[in-house]
């Protein structure tokens, strides 16, 4: 009787693990569903080409929608904290990208703007700064990158 149960739970178990929900994220739906032919940028070139390649990475030659999309990346960096000593101990990065859409097949224009900031602490030594800023950069623009996708997608699923 007790291992009937074992053999039971397990076989519930493994339907359970194996049949799925069917979850699927929201960024997966539309994954052919729109084409960049031309991206301007203008600001922060840097941080426009690491975009720039990522929403191209995501586009689609085989698409029905076609784009041309603005991207003006603008970056700020400004003093988050001093110590009793008047010497700075953090910093805080701003990141704001308008970005405007050209939709070619409903012959409309998007205008949004993404902003994000990030702080990073000063180290002793000034290269470790140097690499605190461009870790902290590196992370705002792929958080950045993410929302411009999913923003496409879902403009472009309705």
């Amino acid at each position: 009787m007790k291992i009937a149960r074992i053999y039971t739970f397990a076989l519930i178990s493994l339907i359970i693990i194996v049949s799925g929900c069917g979850f699927k994220p929201i960024n997966q739906f539309g994954q052919e569903s729109y084409f960049v032919e031309e991206i301007d940028l203008s600001g922060d070139k840097r941080i426009g080409y690491l975009i720039k390649n990522e929403i191209l990475l995501n586009s689609s030659s085989n698409a029905e929608r076609i784009l041309n999309i603005n991207l003006d990346v603008n970056k700020r960096k400004e003093i988050k904290e001093k110590n009793i000593s008047s010497k700075i101990s953090s910093y805080a990065l701003t990141l704001n990208i308008d970005l405007m859409i050209e939709d070619k097949l409903k012959t409309k224009e998007i205008k949004k703007t993404f902003t994000r900031s990030s702080s990073y602490d000063v180290a002793n030594n000034h290269s470790d700064t140097l690499s605190n800023e461009k870790k902290s950069l590196e992370n705002l623009s792929k958080i950045t990158t993410e929302d411009i996708i999913n923003f496409l997608t879902i403009y472009l699923k309705n």
